[in-house]
């Protein structure tokens, strides 16, 4: 099988942090910028107009906004499903950092009717919590680890043995995770892949063996589009 993995466009977060280096004001679950939306519409028309050379057999995103509305005009465009991924999401689930402690505290996220009735192409996993569909703790590393190895295997359970490419709309930080996962290994502290807001990343998965094709591919973007 092949993946694309696409970060997500700029979010409210990620323009916050490039403004005022501080993570004060800082959203939980966070919509994408002007820019953000700009990215995502040409990111779209990018994949629609390569379509032949970067076919794409099933899209998926986490169930954070940023992941979703980054995924929906690739769906659109490519006339495909866009499937929530709950184990997609960002290292750390949804959470805010305490006022008083400045640790950081698990928040409910969106409820799934509501997810629904804002982004009704969606479709999402079952079994979310009504009241939200994170509603836990803020996630260890430990967990991250687990659930990176658990989504490796099971898009390889699914997709491994029909070809499949899968275009996965993510987030850079559980990237990290998710690439050593493919490897059967656990990321050094010290080793970090950087991936731009909407860039794109090859990796081909065969059996146990993985190829990075390219990573942090922007040769869609200009470069004033160009964000972290």
């Amino acid at each position: 099988m092949r993946i694309y993995y696409i970060r997500h466009a700029q979010s409210f977060n990620n323009a916050l942090q490039l403004e005022t280096n501080s993570r004060t004001g800082r959203l939980a679950d966070p919509e994408l910028t002007t820019i953000g939306r700009q990215q995502a519409e040409v990111l779209a028309t990018y994949l629609y107009d390569h379509r032949d050379e970067l076919h794409v057999d099933v899209l998926y995103c986490s169930l954070m906004q940023r992941a979703v509305q980054t995924a929906l005009p690739v769906a659109r465009n490519l006339g495909i499903i866009p499937y929530g991924l709950y184990d997609s999401h960002e290292s750390g689930g949804i959470y805010l950092d305490d006022e008083q402690t400045n640790q950081p505290v698990g928040m409910p996220g969106i409820p799934p009717e509501e997810l629904h009735a804002k982004y009704p192409e969606l479709v999402m996993p079952d079994d979310l919590n009504e009241d939200g569909w994170w509603s836990r703790p803020f996630e260890t590393v430990e967990q991250r680890i687990r659930r990176a190895h658990r989504l490796a295997d099971n898009l390889r359970v699914k997709h491994g043995n029909h070809n499949h490419v899968i275009a996965l709309i993510s987030h850079q930080g559980f990237f990290n995770h998710f690439f050593f996962a493919l490897l059967g290994q656990v990321r050094q502290p010290y080793f970090w892949f950087t991936l731009n807001n909407v860039s794109i990343s090859c990796l081909d998965v065969t059996g146990e063996s993985v190829n990075a094709v390219f990573i942090n591919r922007l040769d869609h973007l200009r470069r004033e589009l160009w964000t972290w």
